[in-house]
């Protein structure tokens, strides 16, 4: 907007395209931008990152169980 409001443009073009068209135009184009760029993080979390944090998430809730496992074997003994 900034960039626009310095910009050598005619006097016509300035009066038929107002700074609220012109930003509600941006906003528009920003959401389908923003939906397109969270379905691609999508796709890629649930076939790259995905498996990863699984198996990560995983091995720390085995690592948890089998301590809290020694620890309750201690206790019985």
């Amino acid at each position: 907007m900034r960039r626009m409001r310095t910009a050598d443009i005619p006097m016509w073009v300035r009066h038929a395209r107002s700074e609220a068209s012109l930003a509600s135009k941006l906003r528009r184009k920003a959401a389908s931008t923003e939906a397109e760029l969270a379905r691609k993080m999508a796709e890629q979390f649930r076939t790259e990152t995905g498996e990863t944090l699984v198996h990560d998430v995983s091995a720390a809730i085995a690592a948890q169980l089998t301590a809290l496992a020694d620890e309750a074997a201690l206790e019985i003994s």
